[in-house]
């Protein structure tokens, strides 16, 4: 089973959605620069492995809305990611963005059967 891992939050305005989810919900949230997104912390994490430390719990982020990425996206991490994408599309799902780097993990994104948008991850040393 396939675990959802982290979710993104489009945004127009990253700062004001960041001072939103800060203020509103407590969660700490950072951008370091030259990076166009902000992490979302929402639950307290090892600082070996950046994973949340409580079971069922996941973190994510704030990303300036892009044309694919106009609603609030949960991601699911697998062990093969072209195998992931290879068994979505044959069941329907379109590829809306391909396979890229991102630092410790590859990512891409599926449209499932019914319009949204999934992201997709996989570690770089699986």
């Amino acid at each position: 089973m396939d675990p959802v891992v982290h979710f993104e939050l489009p945004a127009t305005d990253i700062e004001r959605a960041m001072r939103f989810y800060a203020t509103t919900f407590g969660w700490q949230l950072s951008r370091p620069p030259g990076i166009g997104f902000a992490f979302a912390k929402t639950t307290e994490v090892d600082p070996k492995t950046y994973g949340p430390t409580a079971p069922g719990r996941i973190n994510g982020s704030v990303l300036t809305r892009q044309s694919v990425l106009q609603h609030p996206v949960i991601t699911i991490k697998v062990a093969d990611l072209d195998a992931a994408v290879a068994a979505a599309q044959k069941n329907g799902a379109k590829l809306a963005l391909g396979k890229r780097d991102v630092g410790p993990i590859w990512a891409a994104y599926i449209e499932d059967t019914e319009g949204n948008v999934i992201g997709l991850v996989q570690d770089k040393t699986a």
